[in-house]
Protein backbone atom coordinates (compact mmCIF):
# COMPACT_ATOMS: atom_id res chain seq x y z
CA UNK A 1 0.00 0.00 0.00
CA UNK A 2 1.46 3.41 -1.01
CA UNK A 3 0.50 6.18 1.11
CA UNK A 4 1.39 10.13 1.42
CA UNK A 5 -0.81 12.82 3.86
CA UNK A 6 -3.00 14.14 1.38
CA UNK A 7 -2.70 11.98 -1.45
CA UNK A 8 -4.98 8.71 -2.23
CA UNK A 9 -4.07 5.52 -1.14
CA UNK A 10 -3.73 2.62 -3.51
CA UNK A 11 -4.52 -0.89 -2.45
CA UNK A 12 -6.33 -3.56 -2.32
CA UNK A 13 -8.59 -3.92 0.59
CA UNK A 14 -10.02 -7.26 2.24
CA UNK A 15 -12.43 -7.21 5.08
CA UNK A 16 -11.74 -9.72 8.29
CA UNK A 17 -14.78 -10.93 9.76
CA UNK A 18 -15.37 -11.01 12.98
CA UNK A 19 -17.73 -11.88 15.40
CA UNK A 20 -18.45 -11.13 19.72
CA UNK A 21 -17.80 -13.06 22.02
CA UNK A 22 -19.51 -16.58 19.96
CA UNK A 23 -18.00 -19.45 21.67
CA UNK A 24 -20.23 -22.46 21.54
CA UNK A 25 -22.92 -21.45 23.83
CA UNK A 26 -24.13 -24.15 26.07
CA UNK A 27 -27.41 -25.28 27.22
CA UNK A 28 -28.63 -23.41 30.32
CA UNK A 29 -27.24 -25.18 33.56
CA UNK A 30 -29.99 -24.43 36.28
CA UNK A 31 -29.07 -22.65 39.49
CA UNK A 32 -31.60 -23.09 42.32
CA UNK A 33 -31.63 -20.11 44.29
CA UNK A 34 -33.34 -19.71 47.63
CA UNK A 35 -37.35 -19.06 46.44
CA UNK A 36 -40.19 -20.22 48.10
CA UNK A 37 -42.47 -18.84 46.01
CA UNK A 38 -40.86 -18.59 42.34
CA UNK A 39 -44.03 -16.96 41.52
CA UNK A 40 -43.46 -14.01 43.44
CA UNK A 41 -40.36 -13.93 42.59
CA UNK A 42 -40.87 -13.49 38.78
CA UNK A 43 -43.32 -10.75 39.87
CA UNK A 44 -40.45 -9.05 41.25
CA UNK A 45 -38.57 -9.12 38.03
CA UNK A 46 -41.16 -8.54 35.07
CA UNK A 47 -44.53 -6.55 34.13
CA UNK A 48 -46.87 -9.19 34.01
CA UNK A 49 -48.85 -7.30 31.61
CA UNK A 50 -46.72 -8.41 28.59
CA UNK A 51 -48.17 -12.01 29.14
CA UNK A 52 -52.03 -10.31 28.74
CA UNK A 53 -53.36 -12.07 25.54
CA UNK A 54 -54.55 -8.76 24.17
CA UNK A 55 -50.93 -7.24 25.12
CA UNK A 56 -49.43 -10.15 23.18
CA UNK A 57 -51.45 -9.61 19.92
CA UNK A 58 -50.64 -6.05 20.25
CA UNK A 59 -47.09 -6.41 20.62
CA UNK A 60 -47.10 -8.98 17.62
CA UNK A 61 -48.94 -6.72 15.02
CA UNK A 62 -46.26 -4.16 15.71
CA UNK A 63 -43.65 -6.52 15.46
CA UNK A 64 -45.13 -7.76 12.19
CA UNK A 65 -45.53 -4.36 10.48
CA UNK A 66 -42.39 -2.65 11.76
CA UNK A 67 -39.97 -1.82 8.74
CA UNK A 68 -37.00 -2.12 7.56
CA UNK A 69 -37.47 -5.52 9.30
CA UNK A 70 -39.51 -7.34 12.02
CA UNK A 71 -38.27 -5.66 15.52
CA UNK A 72 -40.04 -4.66 18.57
CA UNK A 73 -38.69 -2.09 21.43
CA UNK A 74 -40.99 -2.12 24.75
CA UNK A 75 -40.27 0.24 27.41
CA UNK A 76 -41.06 -0.33 31.29
CA UNK A 77 -40.24 -4.06 31.30
CA UNK A 78 -39.09 -5.56 34.33
CA UNK A 79 -39.10 -4.53 37.69
CA UNK A 80 -37.40 -0.83 37.88
CA UNK A 81 -35.66 -1.56 41.54
CA UNK A 82 -34.47 -5.15 40.21
CA UNK A 83 -32.97 -3.94 37.56
CA UNK A 84 -30.67 -1.31 39.36
CA UNK A 85 -29.66 -3.93 41.13
CA UNK A 86 -28.83 -6.11 38.13
CA UNK A 87 -26.61 -2.76 36.56
CA UNK A 88 -25.53 -2.41 39.75
CA UNK A 89 -23.93 -6.03 40.41
CA UNK A 90 -22.66 -5.80 36.53
CA UNK A 91 -20.49 -2.43 37.45
CA UNK A 92 -18.81 -4.55 39.73
CA UNK A 93 -17.63 -7.40 36.95
CA UNK A 94 -14.61 -7.29 34.88
CA UNK A 95 -14.95 -5.15 31.42
CA UNK A 96 -12.65 -5.68 28.40
CA UNK A 97 -12.10 -3.75 25.18
CA UNK A 98 -12.96 -5.26 22.37
CA UNK A 99 -11.26 -2.93 19.18
CA UNK A 100 -10.85 -3.44 15.70
CA UNK A 101 -11.76 -2.52 12.39
CA UNK A 102 -15.64 -3.43 13.09
CA UNK A 103 -16.22 -1.90 16.79
CA UNK A 104 -14.97 -0.80 19.49
CA UNK A 105 -16.85 -0.93 23.30
CA UNK A 106 -16.61 -2.58 26.53
CA UNK A 107 -17.49 -6.29 27.09
CA UNK A 108 -18.21 -8.25 30.17
CA UNK A 109 -16.86 -11.42 30.81
CA UNK A 110 -19.54 -14.19 29.21
CA UNK A 111 -22.91 -14.15 31.74
CA UNK A 112 -23.70 -18.02 30.62
CA UNK A 113 -20.83 -18.90 32.72
CA UNK A 114 -21.34 -16.60 36.38
CA UNK A 115 -21.30 -18.02 39.13
CA UNK A 116 -23.66 -17.74 42.10
CA UNK A 117 -22.22 -15.86 44.74
CA UNK A 118 -24.92 -13.67 47.42
CA UNK A 119 -22.19 -11.83 49.51
CA UNK A 120 -22.08 -8.66 49.33
CA UNK A 121 -18.00 -6.96 48.88
CA UNK A 122 -15.62 -7.60 52.00
CA UNK A 123 -15.03 -5.39 54.34
CA UNK A 124 -10.99 -4.35 54.53
CA UNK A 125 -9.59 -4.71 57.82
CA UNK A 126 -7.33 -1.84 58.58
CA UNK A 127 -4.68 -4.39 59.86
CA UNK A 128 -4.64 -6.13 56.40
CA UNK A 129 -1.15 -6.04 54.59
CA UNK A 130 -0.62 -5.20 51.21
CA UNK A 131 -0.41 -8.46 50.08
CA UNK A 132 -4.21 -9.25 51.22
CA UNK A 133 -4.92 -5.85 49.73
CA UNK A 134 -3.46 -6.90 46.58
CA UNK A 135 -5.10 -10.31 46.56
CA UNK A 136 -8.65 -8.46 46.79
CA UNK A 137 -8.26 -5.94 44.19
CA UNK A 138 -6.89 -8.59 41.87
CA UNK A 139 -10.46 -11.26 42.51
CA UNK A 140 -12.61 -7.91 43.03
CA UNK A 141 -15.63 -9.17 40.87
CA UNK A 142 -15.72 -12.36 43.26
CA UNK A 143 -16.39 -10.16 46.50
CA UNK A 144 -19.73 -9.03 44.75
CA UNK A 145 -23.10 -10.22 44.72
CA UNK A 146 -24.15 -12.04 41.15
CA UNK A 147 -27.85 -13.21 42.79
CA UNK A 148 -29.81 -10.60 40.45
CA UNK A 149 -27.33 -11.08 37.29
CA UNK A 150 -28.06 -14.83 37.61
CA UNK A 151 -32.14 -14.20 38.66
CA UNK A 152 -32.13 -12.32 35.38
CA UNK A 153 -30.25 -14.77 33.03
CA UNK A 154 -32.67 -17.56 34.09
CA UNK A 155 -35.99 -15.72 33.79
CA UNK A 156 -34.95 -14.60 29.85
CA UNK A 157 -34.21 -18.38 28.94
CA UNK A 158 -37.07 -19.79 30.92
CA UNK A 159 -39.76 -21.54 29.19
CA UNK A 160 -42.21 -19.36 30.43
CA UNK A 161 -40.38 -16.39 28.34
CA UNK A 162 -39.15 -17.96 25.43
CA UNK A 163 -42.69 -18.98 24.48
CA UNK A 164 -43.77 -14.99 24.87
CA UNK A 165 -41.13 -14.43 22.27
CA UNK A 166 -42.12 -16.71 20.21
CA UNK A 167 -45.76 -15.77 20.21
CA UNK A 168 -44.77 -12.30 18.99
CA UNK A 169 -41.84 -13.46 17.22
CA UNK A 170 -43.59 -16.83 15.63
CA UNK A 171 -40.20 -17.95 15.25
CA UNK A 172 -40.74 -21.24 17.33
CA UNK A 173 -39.00 -23.16 18.99
CA UNK A 174 -36.40 -21.09 20.74
CA UNK A 175 -34.11 -23.81 22.29
CA UNK A 176 -32.25 -23.08 25.87
CA UNK A 177 -28.81 -21.96 24.41
CA UNK A 178 -27.39 -19.03 26.16
CA UNK A 179 -25.18 -16.39 25.00
CA UNK A 180 -25.50 -13.28 27.36
CA UNK A 181 -23.50 -10.49 27.76
CA UNK A 182 -23.30 -7.00 28.92
CA UNK A 183 -21.72 -4.38 26.94
CA UNK A 184 -20.23 -0.67 27.87
CA UNK A 185 -19.65 1.97 25.20
CA UNK A 186 -18.19 4.83 25.78
CA UNK A 187 -18.23 8.61 24.35
CA UNK A 188 -17.01 7.81 21.17
CA UNK A 189 -17.72 3.74 20.90
CA UNK A 190 -19.44 1.85 18.22
CA UNK A 191 -20.40 -0.74 16.22
CA UNK A 192 -20.70 -0.60 12.15
CA UNK A 193 -23.16 -2.32 10.04
CA UNK A 194 -23.56 -5.96 10.46
CA UNK A 195 -26.28 -8.37 10.40
CA UNK A 196 -26.08 -10.66 12.96
CA UNK A 197 -26.40 -13.80 11.74
CA UNK A 198 -24.27 -16.72 13.41
CA UNK A 199 -25.22 -20.68 12.83
CA UNK A 200 -28.48 -20.97 15.47
CA UNK A 201 -29.40 -17.30 16.10
CA UNK A 202 -33.18 -16.65 15.26
CA UNK A 203 -33.72 -13.44 18.17
CA UNK A 204 -30.99 -10.59 18.83
CA UNK A 205 -32.01 -8.86 22.01
CA UNK A 206 -30.70 -5.68 24.30
CA UNK A 207 -31.49 -4.71 27.48
CA UNK A 208 -30.95 -1.03 27.85
CA UNK A 209 -29.31 -0.02 31.00
CA UNK A 210 -28.66 3.91 30.31
CA UNK A 211 -29.47 6.62 32.63
CA UNK A 212 -33.12 7.89 32.80
CA UNK A 213 -31.71 11.03 31.26
CA UNK A 214 -29.96 9.41 27.88
CA UNK A 215 -31.51 11.25 25.23
CA UNK A 216 -31.30 10.81 21.03
CA UNK A 217 -28.28 13.84 21.24
CA UNK A 218 -26.35 11.55 23.59
CA UNK A 219 -26.07 8.69 20.60
CA UNK A 220 -25.48 5.35 20.77
CA UNK A 221 -29.03 4.73 18.81
CA UNK A 222 -29.49 1.26 17.19
CA UNK A 223 -29.60 1.97 13.63
CA UNK A 224 -32.01 -0.50 10.96
CA UNK A 225 -30.81 -0.50 7.65
CA UNK A 226 -32.81 -1.10 4.13
CA UNK A 227 -31.55 -3.92 1.92
CA UNK A 228 -31.22 -3.48 -1.85
CA UNK A 229 -32.93 -6.64 -4.10
CA UNK A 230 -29.37 -8.20 -4.09
CA UNK A 231 -29.27 -7.85 -0.47
CA UNK A 232 -26.38 -5.46 -0.11
CA UNK A 233 -27.28 -3.31 2.90
CA UNK A 234 -28.47 0.53 1.65
CA UNK A 235 -29.02 3.16 4.29
CA UNK A 236 -30.72 3.58 7.66
CA UNK A 237 -34.03 3.86 8.06
CA UNK A 238 -34.52 3.54 11.44
CA UNK A 239 -32.88 4.91 14.84
CA UNK A 240 -34.00 3.50 18.11
CA UNK A 241 -32.74 5.37 20.48
CA UNK A 242 -31.46 3.83 24.28
CA UNK A 243 -33.87 4.49 27.20
CA UNK A 244 -33.87 2.77 30.37
CA UNK A 245 -35.56 -0.68 31.34
CA UNK A 246 -36.30 -0.98 27.27
CA UNK A 247 -36.01 -4.22 25.77
CA UNK A 248 -35.19 -4.39 22.23
CA UNK A 249 -35.49 -7.54 19.53
CA UNK A 250 -35.48 -8.09 16.38
CA UNK A 251 -35.17 -10.92 14.25
CA UNK A 252 -31.69 -12.20 12.85
CA UNK A 253 -31.87 -12.88 8.80
CA UNK A 254 -29.58 -12.04 6.29
CA UNK A 255 -31.59 -8.60 6.05
CA UNK A 256 -31.29 -7.48 9.30
CA UNK A 257 -28.21 -5.34 8.81
CA UNK A 258 -28.00 -2.66 11.99
CA UNK A 259 -25.35 -0.73 13.91
CA UNK A 260 -24.93 1.27 17.21
CA UNK A 261 -23.97 4.64 16.31
CA UNK A 262 -21.47 6.34 18.07
CA UNK A 263 -21.51 7.31 21.72
CA UNK A 264 -21.78 11.37 21.70
CA UNK A 265 -22.14 11.54 25.37
CA UNK A 266 -19.32 13.17 27.46
CA UNK A 267 -20.64 12.89 30.39
CA UNK A 268 -22.26 9.02 30.23
CA UNK A 269 -21.79 5.54 29.25
CA UNK A 270 -24.43 3.05 26.80
CA UNK A 271 -24.53 0.20 29.01
CA UNK A 272 -26.62 -2.78 28.16
CA UNK A 273 -27.28 -6.29 28.45
CA UNK A 274 -27.35 -8.06 24.98
CA UNK A 275 -27.82 -11.67 24.06
CA UNK A 276 -29.45 -14.14 21.48
CA UNK A 277 -31.79 -16.64 21.60
CA UNK A 278 -31.17 -19.80 19.43
CA UNK A 279 -33.35 -22.48 17.33
CA UNK A 280 -33.17 -23.93 14.07
CA UNK A 281 -30.63 -22.65 11.06
CA UNK A 282 -31.89 -21.47 7.96
CA UNK A 283 -29.82 -21.66 4.42
CA UNK A 284 -27.75 -18.27 4.04
CA UNK A 285 -27.35 -17.00 0.87
CA UNK A 286 -23.89 -16.49 -1.09
CA UNK A 287 -21.73 -13.86 0.07
CA UNK A 288 -21.19 -10.47 -2.05
CA UNK A 289 -18.49 -9.66 -3.16
CA UNK A 290 -16.77 -6.21 -3.67
CA UNK A 291 -13.47 -5.36 -5.71
CA UNK A 292 -11.53 -2.18 -6.18
CA UNK A 293 -11.38 -1.87 -9.85
CA UNK A 294 -9.06 -2.69 -12.27
CA UNK A 295 -6.69 -0.17 -14.05
CA UNK A 296 -6.72 0.16 -17.47
CA UNK A 297 -3.48 -0.44 -19.72
CA UNK A 298 -1.14 1.92 -19.38
CA UNK A 299 -1.12 5.59 -21.01
CA UNK A 300 -0.21 5.39 -24.74
CA UNK A 301 2.04 8.63 -23.84
CA UNK A 302 4.87 8.45 -22.05
CA UNK A 303 5.99 10.01 -18.97
CA UNK A 304 6.80 13.69 -20.01
CA UNK A 305 10.01 13.49 -17.47
CA UNK A 306 11.69 10.97 -15.84
CA UNK A 307 10.71 9.31 -12.29
CA UNK A 308 12.60 12.01 -10.36
CA UNK A 309 11.39 14.71 -11.48
CA UNK A 310 8.37 12.88 -9.38
CA UNK A 311 9.76 10.80 -6.53
CA UNK A 312 11.91 11.94 -3.98
CA UNK A 313 15.47 10.43 -4.81
CA UNK A 314 15.61 8.28 -1.32
CA UNK A 315 13.22 6.13 -3.10
CA UNK A 316 15.18 5.63 -6.16
CA UNK A 317 18.99 4.99 -4.60
CA UNK A 318 20.03 1.50 -5.54
CA UNK A 319 21.03 0.69 -1.86
CA UNK A 320 17.69 2.39 -0.28
CA UNK A 321 15.47 -0.06 -2.18
CA UNK A 322 17.46 -2.89 -1.37
CA UNK A 323 16.33 -1.81 2.15
CA UNK A 324 13.03 -1.06 1.33
CA UNK A 325 12.96 -4.69 0.27
CA UNK A 326 14.48 -6.13 3.13
CA UNK A 327 11.78 -4.44 5.07
CA UNK A 328 8.71 -5.98 3.12
CA UNK A 329 10.21 -9.33 3.01
CA UNK A 330 10.46 -9.03 7.13
CA UNK A 331 6.89 -7.25 7.43
CA UNK A 332 5.16 -8.17 3.81
CA UNK A 333 4.70 -4.42 4.10
CA UNK A 334 5.83 -0.79 3.56
CA UNK A 335 4.93 2.90 4.54
CA UNK A 336 6.74 4.98 2.03
CA UNK A 337 6.41 8.37 3.60
CA UNK A 338 7.03 11.42 1.21
CA UNK A 339 7.43 9.64 -1.63
CA UNK A 340 6.54 12.39 -3.78
CA UNK A 341 8.18 15.56 -4.09
CA UNK A 342 7.49 18.21 -2.57
CA UNK A 343 6.46 20.56 -5.55
CA UNK A 344 4.44 17.64 -7.50
CA UNK A 345 2.51 16.76 -4.32
CA UNK A 346 1.42 19.92 -3.28
CA UNK A 347 0.76 20.64 -6.86
CA UNK A 348 -2.00 17.87 -6.96
CA UNK A 349 -3.28 18.54 -3.02
CA UNK A 350 -3.89 22.10 -3.94
CA UNK A 351 -6.51 20.64 -7.00
CA UNK A 352 -8.19 18.11 -4.63
CA UNK A 353 -8.60 20.75 -2.06
CA UNK A 354 -10.34 23.18 -4.59
CA UNK A 355 -12.21 20.36 -5.79
CA UNK A 356 -13.35 19.09 -2.23
CA UNK A 357 -15.29 22.19 -2.01
CA UNK A 358 -18.14 20.04 -4.10
CA UNK A 359 -18.05 17.34 -2.48
CA UNK A 360 -21.22 16.53 -1.91
CA UNK A 361 -22.18 16.80 -5.41
CA UNK A 362 -18.82 16.06 -7.57
CA UNK A 363 -17.80 13.08 -5.41
CA UNK A 364 -19.47 9.54 -5.29
CA UNK A 365 -20.41 8.29 -1.64
CA UNK A 366 -19.51 4.76 -1.92
CA UNK A 367 -21.35 1.45 -0.33
CA UNK A 368 -22.70 -0.65 1.09
CA UNK A 369 -22.31 -0.03 4.76
CA UNK A 370 -21.52 -3.32 6.11
CA UNK A 371 -18.04 -3.17 3.85
CA UNK A 372 -17.43 0.90 3.14
CA UNK A 373 -18.38 4.44 3.88
CA UNK A 374 -17.06 6.86 2.11
CA UNK A 375 -16.18 9.47 -0.85
CA UNK A 376 -14.92 8.86 -4.02
CA UNK A 377 -13.58 11.12 -6.99
CA UNK A 378 -14.09 8.82 -10.15
CA UNK A 379 -11.85 9.47 -12.84
CA UNK A 380 -10.48 8.04 -16.07
CA UNK A 381 -8.05 4.83 -14.76
CA UNK A 382 -10.36 3.98 -11.85
CA UNK A 383 -12.96 1.98 -13.31
CA UNK A 384 -13.84 -1.71 -13.52
CA UNK A 385 -12.82 -3.27 -16.73
CA UNK A 386 -15.69 -5.60 -17.89
CA UNK A 387 -15.46 -7.07 -21.37
CA UNK A 388 -18.96 -7.69 -21.31
CA UNK A 389 -19.96 -3.90 -21.93
CA UNK A 390 -20.58 -2.77 -25.96
CA UNK A 391 -17.32 -1.39 -27.16
CA UNK A 392 -19.23 1.96 -27.84
CA UNK A 393 -20.56 2.72 -24.68
CA UNK A 394 -17.46 2.16 -23.35
CA UNK A 395 -15.16 4.27 -25.58
CA UNK A 396 -18.28 7.41 -24.93
CA UNK A 397 -17.44 6.82 -21.52
CA UNK A 398 -13.29 6.91 -21.21
CA UNK A 399 -14.10 10.09 -23.36
CA UNK A 400 -16.20 11.71 -20.53
CA UNK A 401 -13.29 10.85 -18.09
CA UNK A 402 -10.73 11.93 -19.92
CA UNK A 403 -12.41 15.37 -20.37
CA UNK A 404 -13.12 15.23 -16.51
CA UNK A 405 -9.49 14.67 -15.94
CA UNK A 406 -8.19 17.17 -17.67
CA UNK A 407 -9.74 19.82 -15.34
CA UNK A 408 -6.50 17.98 -12.98
CA UNK A 409 -3.68 18.60 -15.20
CA UNK A 410 -1.36 16.95 -12.08
CA UNK A 411 -3.96 14.68 -10.75
CA UNK A 412 -3.61 13.53 -14.58
CA UNK A 413 0.05 13.28 -14.24
CA UNK A 414 -0.16 10.99 -11.48
CA UNK A 415 -2.10 8.76 -12.79
CA UNK A 416 0.25 8.38 -15.57
CA UNK A 417 3.09 7.86 -13.19
CA UNK A 418 0.80 4.58 -11.24
CA UNK A 419 0.35 3.23 -14.70
CA UNK A 420 3.82 3.62 -16.36
CA UNK A 421 5.93 0.27 -16.68
CA UNK A 422 8.70 2.24 -14.69
CA UNK A 423 6.59 2.94 -11.66
CA UNK A 424 5.89 -1.19 -11.77
CA UNK A 425 9.50 -2.13 -12.26
CA UNK A 426 10.14 0.38 -9.34
CA UNK A 427 7.42 -1.11 -6.45
CA UNK A 428 8.62 -4.45 -8.01
CA UNK A 429 12.45 -3.65 -6.67
CA UNK A 430 10.94 -2.45 -3.21
CA UNK A 431 8.56 -5.90 -2.87
CA UNK A 432 10.46 -8.52 -5.02
CA UNK A 433 7.09 -9.47 -6.76
CA UNK A 434 6.32 -8.72 -10.17
CA UNK A 435 3.87 -6.47 -10.60
CA UNK A 436 1.37 -6.44 -13.75
CA UNK A 437 -1.90 -4.68 -12.93
CA UNK A 438 -3.01 -2.55 -10.07
CA UNK A 439 -6.25 -0.94 -8.76
CA UNK A 440 -6.76 2.21 -6.66
CA UNK A 441 -9.59 5.21 -6.39
CA UNK A 442 -8.98 8.84 -4.83
CA UNK A 443 -11.01 8.85 -1.54
CA UNK A 444 -11.84 11.11 0.87
CA UNK A 445 -12.59 10.35 4.14
CA UNK A 446 -15.25 13.09 6.81
CA UNK A 447 -15.49 12.05 9.93
CA UNK A 448 -17.87 8.67 10.29
CA UNK A 449 -16.74 7.69 7.15
CA UNK A 450 -15.08 4.18 7.50
CA UNK A 451 -13.66 1.05 5.24
CA UNK A 452 -13.57 -2.98 6.69
CA UNK A 453 -11.34 -5.18 5.98
CA UNK A 454 -13.17 -8.09 4.26
CA UNK A 455 -11.78 -11.56 2.63
CA UNK A 456 -14.35 -12.19 0.04
CA UNK A 457 -13.48 -10.27 -2.76
CA UNK A 458 -13.45 -12.07 -6.24
CA UNK A 459 -10.17 -12.25 -7.88
CA UNK A 460 -10.61 -13.90 -10.62
CA UNK A 461 -10.07 -11.10 -12.56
Amino acid sequence: KMEQSGTPAVGIKRKLETELDDSDAPKLKKIKLNNDNEENEENDIFNHEFYEAEKIKELKDIYESNEPFNYLQIKNVFNDEFLKKVKDELTHQEYNLKSNDLYEFFQSNDLKNIKLNDNTKKSNNENDDDNDDKKEDKDITKNYSTTNIIKLREFLYSKKFRNLIEKISGITPLNETINLFSAIYKPGNYLLCHDDELEGRRIAFIIYLVPEEWTEIDGGGLSLFTVKSDGIPDEPVKVLSPEWNSFTFFEVTPNSFHQVNEVLSKDNARMSISGWFYGSSFERPNPDYLTLPLYKEPFTTQLRSPLSAYINDTYLADENIKEFNQVFIDTSTNQLKDILTDTFYNSIYEELLSDYKNIETDWNLTGPPNKQHYYKKTLYGDEKIDGNNDDNNNNSKDEDKINELDKFPNLKLLFELLHQKEFFDLLSGYTGLDLIKGSGEIQCFLPSNYTLMHDEEDLSS
